[in-house]
This record gives structure tokens, sequence and C-alpha cells, in this order.
């Protein structure tokens, strides 16, 4: 059978931002498990967006979030700028004037972001009015105590808690390749997508620098994505309608020296659609897996902010690698909130079971976004009825120090 291998290099290519680019974003997962009382799980992801019309500003989100072994949040954090609210508002726009008349697509317009802020201010996302800093000549951002910074093929990524929002994390991270990186634009790997789409990933980084001014260690994945449009990642087509999307991503690192990436487009909360594929990497190679897999729910959470169900727990079954894995969240509660989509499951996972014929263990993170969506009049009335029942949406957290804090 012929083997689909991938683009990958060996130095960490070019991740400086793409001018024009109307979505793009780098994204840090890592484990650090030296130096610790308790493994300390982490991600950190920074988004710069554009809106298609060419008006307004641009927009940037960061989105942090971590907890430790023991399932303890850490950290959590999701901080926006007024762009993001005004491209939010324009894809609104065009979805819902695909559906409804121009009087009542307006109206419906004006409900949504009106609950859009109030969500916002009961949960999260903070609105910063600091702009975000990046460079144009290198991969170089600084925005609100965070920073990451491409030296070479080293990266920097710098954490500061000092504001005292949510959380006891501070980091100043080293993050070193140990493995090549995927550097694919496109074609190759989602040919359905529209293009340019590029994604560029090195699941396996060391990790050295301080945790809270401590010395510690550890592992890293590192990601950079970024396309041409906003279709067929949060507007999709079905006949003659437009729809909001969705995806369920997981990477997982598994102690046999295999990485292994699923990624599945989803509609209506998490139906499967369109977009899906895996990927594995094994000593300096990338491959993608050819035949069909599955991503079967094992374990839900319910939400107590937003009544959102989260398929949290899954077994990812490969025939193609003879992998049957099973995916346990470190931590039940592990939802970030964005503006506009109720929120987003950012999780760590524990991963066990068999690839390739041999138990193996390991660890990652599953990402579920597009669910909670309200698209139709029953879904909307549902929402509105569970708001109504729990008013106090904006419930506490508590970290294992016992203070409370939130998203």
């Amino acid at each position: 059978m012929k083997r689909d291998y991938l683009r990958t290099v060996a130095s960490t290519p070019d991740l400086r931002p793409q001018p024009g680019a109307p979505i793009e974003w780098w994204f840090v997962q890592g484990r650090i498990d030296k130096g610790v009382e308790t493994p300390v799980h982490f991600m950190v992801a920074f988004f710069q967006v554009r809106q298609n019309s060419g008006r307004g500003s641009v927009g940037h989100m960061l989105l942090a979030n971590a907890v430790d072994d023991r399932g303890a949040q850490r950290l959590a954090r999701s901080e926006i700028s007024h762009g993001i609210v005004q491209t939010h508002r324009e894809i609104a726009e065009r979805l819902l004037a695909n559906r409804f008349s121009p009087k009542l697509a307006k109206f419906v317009l004006q409900r949504h972001m009106e609950e859009s802020e109030k969500i916002r201010c009961e949960n999260g996302p903070h609105i910063l009015n600091s702009h975000a800093s990046l460079a144009s000549d290198r991969m170089a951002i600084c925005w609100d105590g965070f920073e990451l910074h491409q030296q070479g093929d080293h990266l920097r990524l710098h954490l500061s808690s000092e504001i005292g929002r949510n959380g006891d994390l501070a980091v100043d991270l080293a993050l070193t390749p140990k493995r090549s990186w995927l550097d694919e634009t496109g074609p190759n790997l989602s040919p359905d997508r529209p293009q340019p789409y590029a994604y560029r990933s090195c699941p396996r980084a060391e990790l050295t620098g301080t945790l809270n001014n401590h010395p510690v260690s550890g592992t890293a994945w590192i990601e950079r994505q970024w396309s041409g449009t906003f279709d067929n990642w949060f507007i999709g087509e079905t006949g003659t309608h437009l729809q909001p999307l969705g995806w369920d991503w997981l990477g997982v690192s598994l102690d046999n020296g295999e990485d292994i990436i699923a990624h599945q487009q989803t509609v209506d909360n998490g139906k499967p659609i369109g977009q899906s594929s895996v990927v594995v990497f094994r000593d300096m190679l990338a491959e993608r897996v050819q035949g069909s897999f599955e991503l079967i729910n094992t374990e839900s959470w319910t939400s107590p902010r937003n009544g959102i169900a989260y398929p949290i727990g899954r077994k990812l079954v490969v025939p193609a690698l003879g992998a049957n894995l099973r995916i346990e969240p470190i931590a039940l509660d592990q939802e970030v909130s964005v503006f506009g989509a109720p929120a987003i499951w950012e999780g760590a996972v524990r991963v066990s079971g068999r690839s390739g014929g041999r138990a193996v263990r390991g660890h990652g993170r599953l990402e579920l976004f597009g669910y909670g969506y309200t698209v139709t009049l029953p879904q909307f009335l549902a929402r509105k009825v569970w708001r109504a029942i729990m008013p106090n949406t904006h419930l506490p957290r508590n970290t294992e120090a016992g203070e409370r804090d939130t998203v």
C-alpha cells in the first residue's frame, strides 16, 4: 500500500504573521513534569483575525488554561480586543442574511449581539483596550503579559499572571523542537478546504525554563495555522443554507514514540461533516493515515454556566494503525469562554490503550468547538429556559488552594 507522507522540514519554518490573512493563530500546549510537585498541563493560543469586508480593526484573542495532574485548575484566561466583536458581527450577519428576510435578520442580529455581550459580561472573555504588538519581519508577539518569539529554531514563551486574574501560573519557557515540523500548505493535507491554507506543527519539543520563578522542564507541542477565508472553518454550506461549523481536534503523544492528530469537522453540536483526517508522526516523518477512523463518545460533561453537553471522554479507533485508544479528561471543567459562541472545551487528557499491537500510554489535548450553537428556534428557547433556571451563570471555579476565580 502506498504511504501518504506529508511534507516535513527539519528546521523550524518561518512562523511570522501572514499579511492580509483573514484568520491565523499560534498554539502551544505543554506538560511540565519536572521541578513541580505534580505535572501541570497548559495551553496558550493567540489568534489574529481580519474582517473579510475590510472594515474595522484587526482583532486579537488570547486563550490560556492549565490544570495539574490532580485536576486542580491553575489558570484560565480568555481575552479579546474590540476587533473580535466586529468580526463576529460580520460572520453572524452573513449567516442570518442567508436564513431570514432583511428586516428579521437585522432584528435577530441585534438580539444575538446583545445576548453575546450579556454572556460575555457574566462569564468572559475580558475585552482589552490595549493593542497586541506583532512584528512584521519575524515572529514576535506581545500582548497583556503574553509573549511568543521565534529565535532561530527555538521559541520563547512568556506568560505573566502578575495582573492577578484567574490563576497562579506564570511561565518563562524555551521550546526546542525534537521532531521535524509538518509543513503543509493545504491541498495535500486538506484538499477540500479553501486555499490558501497552511498547517505547521511540531508535536515534540523540549521545554525548559521557570514556572512561578522555579526551574522546570517538560515537553511541548507547537502549532501554527492560517487561512485565506472563514469559509469551511466557521461557515459551511448545506444546499442553499449557510450554517455555523465546529470541530473536534485531538493531539496525543504516546510512549511508543508516536504522535497522533485526529481532526473532525462538525455541525449541529458535534455531528461529523466534511473534513476529517488522522496524521501520525514517527521519527522525523509525518504520514496521513489512509482509511476511516472513529472518535467514539464515552463520557459527557454538562457546563453549569451554559448547559452545553461536551463529549469529553472519547475512544479513538484507527484500524490502519491498529490503534484503540481511550481518551480521558484530566479535569471535567476545562471550558474556556469565547465571544459569540457559548464557549470552547479545551482540555488536557490522559491516553491509554493499544497501538500497533502494543500497550501504550500518553497524554495530549482535546479541543471541542461548535457545541451549544443556537441556530434553530427550539435551541434558542431551550437556552433561554436554561438561563432562566440558572440565573447565576457566572459560577466561580475552585483552585487547589480553595481560592475562587472565574474565566
